[in-house]
């Protein structure tokens, strides 16, 4: 069984959906430190002067504050305007309305923590993509012991993988030798960013899977299979 492991991403890239994807469970590392100026509380969108960050607000507390501690700044505000910047932005996509319906009841609920907010946005975009693999909460799984290859070991030992499936970025930190002695195969994601239709200017790769959903609706997965 091959595992996959990702933060909870705001309205997360293609790369992300491409991961779930192409494993068997993919598990949310919510219980993780909360990453300052990453993507668990913004994404990037097209505007008509390039690329735009579409950033949630959220209390900031300790600085060891982890995911599913992390509370949303004035949602009853700030969703609504993300809304608001969406239609300006896409108002003209063949799918807008298509996604938007999606979407809506999502921002209309009242929301106090990022997590279950951006649980709900993945859910249901995976649901448009055609994705079926399970979701699994890192803290459901216990408490994992210190450093970050042996977080993912115990991860896939608690679902009883024989694969982890990792992005290109954690070769870095990946230990090979200790998956290894642990009896786990050690993946790659091979993904390349998909070109598509955007509708309007030059082609800004690398954002939101929203823009392609706005484009494409539910065709939209077959741009996932590069």
């Amino acid at each position: 069984m091959r595992v996959a492991a990702h933060q909870p991403n705001y309205l997360p890239w293609t790369g992300f959906f491409h991961k779930m994807a192409n494993c068997d469970v993919f598990v949310i590392l919510d219980n993780v430190q909360f990453p300052r100026r990453d993507f668990c509380n913004r994404t990037r969108i097209k505007s008509p002067r390039g690329a735009y960050w579409l950033t949630l607000p959220v209390v900031r507390g300790a600085f060891e504050q982890k995911i599913n501690e992390t509370r949303l700044f004035e949602p009853d505000t700030n969703l609504p305007r993300h809304l608001k910047t969406l239609h300006h932005f896409y108002a003209r996509a063949p799918f807008y309305n298509f996604l938007i319906q999606k979407l809506l009841p999502i921002y209309e609920q009242s929301w106090e923590y990022l997590l279950p907010f951006n649980l709900a946005l993945i859910k249901t975009l995976a649901a448009i993509l055609g994705i079926t693999t399970p979701l699994v909460l890192a803290s459901s799984l216990g408490e994992p012991p210190a450093g970050k290859s042996e977080r993912l070991i115990y991860l896939c030992q608690q679902l009883g993988a024989d694969t982890y499936l990792s992005g290109r970025g954690a070769v870095a930190y990946n230990d090979p030798v200790a998956f290894a002695a642990a009896g786990l195969k050690l993946e790659y994601q091979s993904f390349t960013p998909p070109v598509y239709p955007q509708g309007y200017g030059i082609f800004i790769p690398n954002l939101s899977i929203v823009d392609l959903i706005m484009y494409h609706g539910s065709a939209s997965q077959r741009f996932l299979c590069t």
